[in-house]
């Protein structure tokens, strides 16, 4: 069970980005489990991102602190882009 007094993103957390020129931000090759992950996240900046990430893994009880892979440089789409992950076994 999640707890109730981890930070979640709010409402509010969108409403101060609208208007804005946004991102998508992305991390490939991340979060290791049986294998990589990817991270995405639509913000202004990479600072931005990373607060996004890092409060929706906290909701997701991954920690507080950012994942030691999201401190890495992500790639910056700011063009039509197309992105897939396959499956493993």
């Amino acid at each position: 069970m999640r707890d109730q007094t981890k930070e979640t993103i709010k409402k509010s957390d969108y409403l101060r980005t609208a208007g804005m020129n946004l991102k998508l931000y992305v991390w490939e090759d991340v979060l290791l489990a049986s294998s990589y992950g990817i991270a995405f996240a639509l913000a202004k900046d990479v600072n931005d991102a990373r607060e996004l990430m890092r409060k929706k893994m906290a909701a997701d009880g991954w920690g507080e602190e950012l994942h030691a892979d999201l401190k890495e440089d992500p790639q910056v789409i700011t063009e039509p882009e197309a992105f897939y992950v396959y499956g493993g076994d």
